[in-house]
This record gives structure tokens, C-alpha cells and sequence, in this order.
């Protein structure tokens, strides 16, 4: 309950009510974020039994989704920067369309 209610205290996160996946990028658009403001799991020895249960749940939708749908990339050339990893600049146009 506590992350719950952190997760929507304006002096953690800026727009708290609106989903803004872009407040988690490593540059931090929206501020900076204190580390365990949200931890939905929690950490360490006290970190939820269910995690791994969660994950592999999560693992079965995305092989199913992608059993039932092909992605189509419908944007221009993707443009990427290189941090640690790739990171795509500009817009991110990916489409799923149902498998016959």
C-alpha cells in the first residue's frame, strides 16, 4: 500500500495521475526520482514471493500475444543513439496485425 500511495505524491513524481513511461528513461525528461519511491516489488530479503511468478506470467502473454499477431513497422528508417544500449530517437511506429 505504501508504494501505491507514494506513486501518486506529486513531490515524488511529476504528472503522478498520467502515464508517462518516459519519467523511467535514464536521462530522467521529467526530474529526477528518488531510487526507492516506487518499488512495486519491494527490495532485498523482503522483496515479494510472487516476483518470479509475475515475470514468467509476463514471459507466457508476450510469447502468446506474438503467437496470435505479427508486428509491422510502420514509421520511417528508426533513428537510434548509443548509450549503454540502443535507444530509439523519434517516433516508435510498431502496429500489430492479427495472424491468419
Amino acid at each position: 500500500m505504501v508504494g501505491a500511495v507514494s506513486a501518486l505524491d506529486e513531490s515524488q513524481f511529476a504528472q503522478p495521475q498520467d502515464f508517462v513511461p518516459d519519467r523511467w528513461l535514464q536521462h530522467r525528461p521529467l526530474g529526477q526520482i528518488h531510487p526507492y519511491a516506487s518499488l512495486p516489488f519491494s527490495h532485498g530479503t523482503r522483496m515479494c514471493i510472487g516476483i518470479r511468478i509475475m515475470e514468467q506470467i509476463l514471459s507466457i502473454f508476450i510469447a502468446r500475444t506474438l503467437q496470435h499477431y505479427n508486428l509491422e513497422w510502420r514509421g520511417e528508417d528508426l533513428r537510434r543513439k548509443h548509450t549503454q544500449v540502443f535507444q530509439p530517437v523519434g517516433p516508435f511506429s510498431l502496429a500489430f496485425t492479427e495472424r491468419n
